[in-house]
């Protein structure tokens, strides 16, 4: 638990990319699954089969995650939403 203000910073960070990671999320979920455009009769989606995430992966997550929040810190989360948005708009 963190008690002054200045700790309160880190914490509020911590949402905002949560915020940023999951709104991304969603919608590249929407557009890769055809959600929300179309009828669900014109659109078949086919998922592939489910397997047990490995170390790999997690590992290949966790650098992205750590690479993100860099980025973040530097330069700041608008830029990074427009450019990880700008394919879904082409």
């Amino acid at each position: 638990h963190r008690d002054t203000e200045t700790d309160d910073i880190p914490e509020e960070s911590d949402v905002l990319r949560r915020v940023f990671m999951t709104s991304g999320t969603t919608t590249v979920a929407t557009a890769s699954l055809g959600l929300g455009g179309a009828p669900a009769s014109a659109a078949q989606v086919s998922l592939p089969a489910q397997r047990r995430v490995g170390e790999a992966e997690v590992n290949a997550v966790e650098k992205a995650v750590r690479q993100i929040r860099l980025l973040d810190d530097r330069h700041g989360a608008d830029g990074l939403y427009r450019r990880a948005a700008q394919p879904l708009r082409a």
